[in-house]
This record gives C-alpha cells, structure tokens and sequence, in this order.
C-alpha cells in the first residue's frame, strides 16, 4: 500500500510550513495533516506539549471528516473538503432541533440549527452563523426514541438528548440518523476488511 504524499501540512510557531501559527501554547513543530493517496486526511499530533483537540475531544490521530475543527493552542482549524478530494459531502437533512444542555442546576432545551450529513450532525445558533457551536460524532453511535418528540444520540464520548418539532419531525430525524450512521459504519467496516485482507496476503508471501 502507497503511503502519505510529500504535501503534508505542519503546524507550528515558526518555520517555513504551510501552515504557522504565532501561539506560545503552540509547540515548534505541534501535528500535521496527511493527505494521502486514498484521498483521505489524517490529523497527527507530533507529541506537542500541550497536545490537539478534535471538535473538543483530545486526540493524537484521527481521519478527519468534512466540518471537523481541530484546536491548536488558542487557534481552530476548520476543515472542509472541496475539490479533488471529492466535493461538498451532500447534506441528509437540515433543519431545527432543540438540544438539551446542563443549566445552574437544571437543564434547559435551547434551539439549535442542524445539518445531517454521513457520519457527522452540526448543530449552530441559527442558519446564518458562519460560526458552528457544536458536531456529533456519529460513528460507532446508538439511537433511541424517547417519549413524545424526544429521541437520544449516543455516541462514544456522550449522550446527546434531541427534540424535534413534531412527533413526525422526530421519527423522520432518527430516521436520517440512522441512514447517517449507516453510512459511516458500513465505510469503517469495508476499510477494516481491506486492512485485514492486506495484512493476510502479506503475510501469505513467502
């Protein structure tokens, strides 16, 4: 297998990269974004000091998919994929959602703008901001319907708790994420299928 192209991106405080970010939470030479040949991205963190956040989770190596924001000191990566790597990654569905979020010592439904595509649910204030306040992570995730207009996501670090407009908005959103994940799932799976196959022809040559 063909690994990483030479156009890595590297972020750090100073040097001639691609990519420099003037930051005393920055290490010199901090992670990189490989493109490889697969037409896929992958973040690495190069063991920085201070380490890498992917949409709020700490990580040192992950693929990123399409409106993934990787956190570098004080500084935020958006990554989006247009172009050779594919295009835009089509949307599933949009639309408005109530999310549950902890208050003093209540919780409170606060409206969130969401847009489903496979793998990922971004949610923001409102349609126009340019600015989006949260992503969830949808593989390896769960669903369940919950009573009324409620329904649950479930994903590896959290629980998110969702509420649709209507008892049909609510059957038709875990509907898509569903297909959603599905998507995701069954793409991890067939990578995981290649690995291994790989791995057994190599270990079949003599």
């Amino acid at each position: 297998m063909e690994g990483p192209t030479e156009k890595d991106l590297v972020t750090q405080k100073k040097g001639e990269k691609m990519l420099s970010i003037s930051d005393t939470r920055v290490s010199r030479e901090h992670g990189k974004i490989l493109f490889t040949n697969s037409n896929k991205c992958t973040y690495v963190d190069l063991g920085s000091t201070r380490g890498t956040e992917l949409n709020g989770i700490k990580m040192s190596r992950k693929v990123l998919l399409p409106g993934d924001r990787i956190r570098i000191g004080k500084s935020f990566v958006h990554y989006e994929v247009v172009g050779k790597l594919g295009g835009s990654v089509p949307e599933i569905k949009q639309g408005w959602l109530q999310k549950k979020t902890p208050w003093l010592f209540q919780s409170r439904w606060l409206n969130k703008w969401c847009v489903l595509k496979p793998g990922r649910l971004y949610y923001k204030d409102k349609p126009s901001d340019p600015v989006l306040k949260g992503i969830i992570d949808l593989n390896g995730s769960t669903t369940k319907k919950d009573d009324g207009r409620d329904f649950t996501v479930q994903t590896v670090e959290r629980v998110f708790h969702l509420r649709a407009p209507t008892l049909k908005d609510a059957q038709d959103w875990l509907n898509s994420v569903n297909e959603a994940r599905k998507i995701t799932n069954s793409k991890a799976r067939a990578s995981t299928t290649s690995r291994a196959s790989t791995s057994t022809r190599s270990n079949t040559v003599s």
